[in-house]
């Protein structure tokens, strides 16, 4: 077995089922902390401490959900804790918050499929969240309600469960507004590819409605007929009807383009 054993007066004694034995004979208070769920650590809770076959399955199945379980002589909680971050998740989720904005200002500048990528990762990292932190704090309230007794709960150590639930509903709160602000910034990144996706559309579209007139005209004038042979075949009719009426059409459309607001923003 691996883990540590705590007698009375934090007296730390070898982690052996004769010692843990011995300390439940005298009646005596311990902690005890196991690591791993190998075959001697779970015959050690059936046996010595007479553990409930559904609260073993409990420790021998990993990813429970949150709960607390009254078994008549022992109380099974399942519960976890912010690893590698000190006193809460607070740090965390304030470092995800800024990695929040960073991508919401990245997304209104240039818009890139990496961004979309590191949002789906910060959406499911908040769902993961919100399975353990929701219901821990409806386990943390119902051991305060008093549903389901805690042996050797005192009005002192009920003053640090009810911090610890002021912690979970804050957690929880801010776990639900970032998934949000995630949401939020998914639908500005889709609105942005769209928008310029419009603008690549409508400018497309712009450059095929100045060529539409143009190749009427030169079609026009392009026709094999006697009388446009011989009447139209000096440098000045060339000039007036060649390229004076292509550029009038190029000119009056890229003129409509712009009163209308098409290439730019129109002036007040």
């Amino acid at each position: 077995m691996r883990g540590h054993l705590l007698l009375t007066n934090c007296l730390e004694d070898e982690l052996t089922r004769p010692n843990i034995e011995l300390a439940l004979t005298e009646d005596r208070l311990l902690w005890l902390d196991l690591q791993g769920t190998d075959d001697e650590t779970l015959i050690l809770l059936r046996e010595v401490f007479k553990i409930h076959p559904l609260a073993v399955e409990d420790v021998f199945e990993f990813h429970q959900r949150p709960k607390i379980e009254d078994y008549d002589d022992f109380v099974s909680i399942v519960a976890y804790g912010a690893r590698d971050l000190g006193d809460s998740m607070f740090p965390y989720l304030a470092a995800m918050d800024d990695r929040i904005d960073d991508l919401q200002d990245q997304i209104f500048e240039s818009p890139k499929e990496s961004q979309l990528a590191a949002l789906f990762e910060l959406k499911r990292q908040l769902v993961g969240m919100r399975k353990m932190v929701t219901p821990q704090r409806d386990m943390v309230s119902t051991m305060l309600s008093g549903v389901v007794p805690v042996p050797g709960m005192t009005a002192e150590s009920e003053r640090y469960i009810r911090d610890l639930y002021d912690h979970l509903i804050r957690i929880s709160d801010m776990v639900d507004s970032y998934r949000d602000l995630t949401s939020g910034a998914l639908e500005a990144y889709t609105s942005m590819v769209s928008n310029r996706l419009n603008d690549v559309t409508k400018q497309l579209t712009i450059i095929a409605t100045v060529f539409l007139p143009l190749s009427f005209l030169t079609g026009f004038f392009g026709q094999n007929l006697g009388w446009l042979v011989e009447h139209i075949g000096s440098l000045a009719a060339f000039l007036i009807f060649g390229v004076g009426t292509e550029l009038l059409a190029v000119i009056g459309l890229l003129t409509l383009f712009w009163r209308r607001g098409w290439m730019g923003r129109k002036k007040s």
